[in-house]
């Protein structure tokens, strides 16, 4: 078993984090899971046990933008990431490693229907993200394979938002898109940010998905924990790797970014 500041990968430890009955209503969570269109996906509402959410919201809170390492300002997207959550918040990494430890990601198993997931330990593209005022990022898939490692196919994403104040007019929803053609058509659910809110998502060739321009004054920000989760079993279909690959919708983040 893995630990962490007292926290354990363990039933135990997994059921001290999340909210109750989370990891026993698998089943019934695959079921919504491979329902749910535009494709695979579920809402839990809410994700962690309350005083674990309070605490980690508080704590991800106050985490200063120079400590998140990686700046995206583009046309694409803008946006903040931190990958070093060991080094950088300590005190908020042993959630992050209970979500990557054997009981959780065999109910991530449970509901994608993938086997022998694993988190990735290295939070390439994931970890911690902010968006502040105006940020977005565009209608894209994400890319398919590990960064660093080809072998390891991408197949889930795991989003908690984790802002403890959070009005629907600031906007910042997860939007999923439909497909035609291998292109996005259009909005098909929209995700309000939360707090305490989990997405989890399957990454395939029609998961399309994009985040609405943020809105909110620049003393707010819209914060997610995000884990990625790969497996090296390929399937009869599988795409060749790929990087993220970008869709614009009309301008409207040009002009957010240019105005």
């Amino acid at each position: 078993m893995e630990t962490y500041n007292g926290w354990i990968d363990s039933v135990t430890g997994v059921e001290k984090l999340l909210a109750s009955d989370l990891i026993a209503n698998s089943d019934e969570l695959s079921q919504q899971y491979s329902a749910n269109t535009p494709f695979p996906h579920i809402v839990i509402d809410p994700f962690f046990a309350p005083e674990i959410a309070t605490s980690l919201g508080i704590a991800i809170s106050a985490i200063p933008d120079g400590d998140y390492g990686v700046s995206f300002r583009s046309l694409a997207q803008r946006k903040i990431q931190l990958s070093n959550i060991l080094g950088k918040a300590p005190h908020i990494y042993y959630a992050y490693q209970t979500l990557m430890g054997s009981t959780f990601t065999q109910f991530i198993e449970t509901v994608s229907g993938y086997p022998e997931l694993e988190g990735d330990r290295q939070f390439a593209g994931a970890g911690l993200h902010r968006y502040g005022g105006r940020d977005f990022s565009e209608i894209h898939l994400d890319s398919n394979r590990h960064p660093f490692d080809v072998g390891l196919h991408h197949r889930v994403n795991l989003i908690i938002f984790m802002n403890p104040i959070w009005r629907a007019e600031w906007g910042g929803e997860l939007v999923l898109w439909s497909s035609r053609n291998d292109r996005p058509d259009r909005p098909a659910a929209i995700i309000q940010p939360a707090f305490n809110r989990a997405v989890v998502f399957q990454v395939a060739r029609t998961s399309w998905h994009s985040v609405n321009p943020i809105r909110c004054s620049h003393d707010r920000t819209r914060n997610s924990m995000v884990i990625y989760y790969f497996n090296r079993i390929g399937t009869v279909d599988e795409e060749a790797p790929r990087s993220v690959k970008w869709h614009s919708t009309y301008g409207w983040p040009r002009q957010a970014v240019l105005s």
